[in-house]
């Protein structure tokens, strides 16, 4: 009796934790946008990095090869990130464009 307990009690667990997740992942906002003078894959990569150190950042892109950049971010402060965004890309390059 005890067994089965547990694992009725586990299996509720599991059952809410992915609940849970559905309802994180909702929060989520996936975007892309085109980029402009974007020199080099570089310089592409240091954005890279430098957006996913970003909070609320939960994925990020650049594509030299493309010229695209694409952000996995909080839905409910994606303006504000994505104004972080700007900024650290303009450190890495100044002249390149995301065009929003």
């Amino acid at each position: 009796k005890v067994l089965a307990a547990h694992l009725a009690s586990l299996n509720e667990c599991r059952l809410s934790g992915g609940g849970l997740l559905k309802k994180m992942e909702d929060k989520i906002m996936k975007k892309k946008f085109k980029m402009e003078n974007l020199d080099c894959a570089n310089c592409a990569a240091k954005m890279e990095n430098a957006i996913k150190k970003i909070p609320g950042v939960h994925d990020a892109s650049v594509s030299f090869m493309m010229q695209k950049m694409t952000i996995d971010a909080e839905d409910d402060r994606f303006d504000a990130i994505m104004d972080e965004v700007v900024a650290a890309c303009a450190k890495v390059e100044p002249d390149c464009k995301i065009l929003r």
